[in-house]
């Protein structure tokens, strides 16, 4: 069920383990790498358990790469740039695709770069 992101008026299905709250909250995936949570903190509404994709199971994440990139000053970008990340990371039957959906975002970075004169 969806429900609004305690950030933004976002709805999302996922849930995360914030600072501050008893319970999980219901967070959007840009405020969650906005707030520097990550797939650790994520957690299922149902049983609480961690919900790390056995497709991302690997002993770095992601997540763990964003938090030492640096910022391009534009969180769309950023976030594109991490998603071409993830698609890389992935281990799916169609290699081919995620290689596609990664390129795929880094032309929307791009184009987002180009559009505010960010070198």
């Amino acid at each position: 069920m969806k429900q609004k992101c305690i950030y933004c008026p976002t709805e999302t299905e996922s849930h995360f383990k914030v600072k501050g709250f008893t319970k999980p909250v219901p967070v959007c995936y840009q405020c969650a790498r906005l707030k520097g949570l990550t797939h650790r903190d994520c957690a299922s509404v149902n049983n609480e358990e961690q919900l790390i994709p056995d497709h991302y199971n690997k002993g770095v994440q992601p997540w763990d790469l964003e938090r030492v990139m640096e910022s391009s000053g534009d969180a769309f970008v950023d976030a594109r740039r991490t998603d071409a990340i993830e698609y890389c990371f992935r281990k799916k039957d169609n290699m081919l695709e995620d290689l596609q959906k990664a390129r795929h975002c880094l032309d929307a970075a791009i184009e987002q770069m180009k559009k505010r004169g960010i070198q």
